[in-house]
């Protein structure tokens, strides 16, 4: 069986990260390869878990349950008391993720040394990898970079993405540019999965909106998209990273959510996914 439905049968959602030395463990299970593709990281109570489909591993129940204890998922033994602002500690290929991002960057390098409280864990604000991940996406997209154009962008030009990252589901974005009384819709659908390699494009729309169109998104950006959650405060198994970018005037926004239920994220991104006018297989 494979270790994730092992792990929710088992009411364990996730894997805990294997760093420093329990990085010997997960990589003599095998479970460090495609280290660009999944992640496994603690946030102190709950963790995630993202292995390539093709090669999760069959392990036995005594093996799991071994391999649980020695990477220390569960409750975490720091206590949950602490909050506000701190200073993550890095791990060793942060540096060298850091310097692989696309130019221009797509998020502040910086985010990877601001952190908050999480679960009794430092979290970084977004940390390399994932940085390295969503850059990997919409960079396969053509998406420009809002974080850059929010500091060299003109006056009175607003945009505003939502990008969808289902793991095994083809990932889309969703942007507006608004100019003046002007919005226009410029969408992408990748054939690739958003857990996994993005693939190339699928899918593609790029045209003008109509005024009832632009009310559902006036709408839509008038709720709170971009509340600054951690990245690795977001838990679960096998979900869609829903992300929202607002770059104007040397202003740029980002807020995120893992499978929302409910909340602005969802309503917003629901809204956004529906002006393409395609069909997609599941949304969640």
């Amino acid at each position: 069986m494979p270790l994730g439905l092992l792990m929710a049968g088992a009411g364990i959602t996730g894997i805990a990260p294997a760093l420093g030395a329990q990085a010997a463990v997960a990589k003599g299970l095998g479970l460090w390869k495609h280290r660009r593709r999944w992640a496994l990281r603690d946030n102190g109570a709950t963790c995630l878990h993202k292995p390539p489909r093709r090669r999760r591993l069959a392990l036995s129940g005594a093996v799991a349950c071994a391999a649980l204890s020695l990477i220390g998922c569960g409750k975490s033994s720091q206590p949950p008391a602490q909050t506000g602002l701190c200073s993550p500690k890095p791990h060793p290929d942060d540096a060298k993720l850091l310097s692989e991002l696309p130019k221009p960057e797509f998020f502040p390098k910086e985010w990877a040394r601001q952190g908050t409280w999480c679960s009794g864990r430092c979290a970084p604000r977004l940390s390399p990898f994932v940085m390295a991940w969503y850059s990997q996406h919409l960079a396969a997209s053509g998406e420009p970079s809002l974080y850059a154009a929010s500091r060299s962008g003109q006056a009175g030009v607003r945009q505003i993405r939502f990008t969808w990252l289902p793991t095994f589901h083809h990932p889309a974005t969703v942007r507006v540019l608004i100019t003046g009384n002007e919005y226009r819709l410029i969408a992408r659908e990748l054939s690739g999965m958003g857990g996994y390699e993005p693939g190339t494009t699928g899918k593609s729309l790029d045209r003008l909106l109509a005024q009832p169109e632009k009310e559902q998104i006036d709408n839509a950006l008038a709720s709170d998209l971009f509340s600054a959650d951690p990245e690795e405060c977001m838990v679960g198994i096998d979900g869609a990273r829903w992300i929202f970018e607002s770059a104007q005037s040397g202003n740029y926004k980002f807020g995120e959510r893992f499978s929302p239920s409910k909340g602005p994220i969802r309503d917003a991104g629901l809204t956004m996914l529906k002006l393409t006018g395609w069909q997609f297989a599941e949304i969640y």
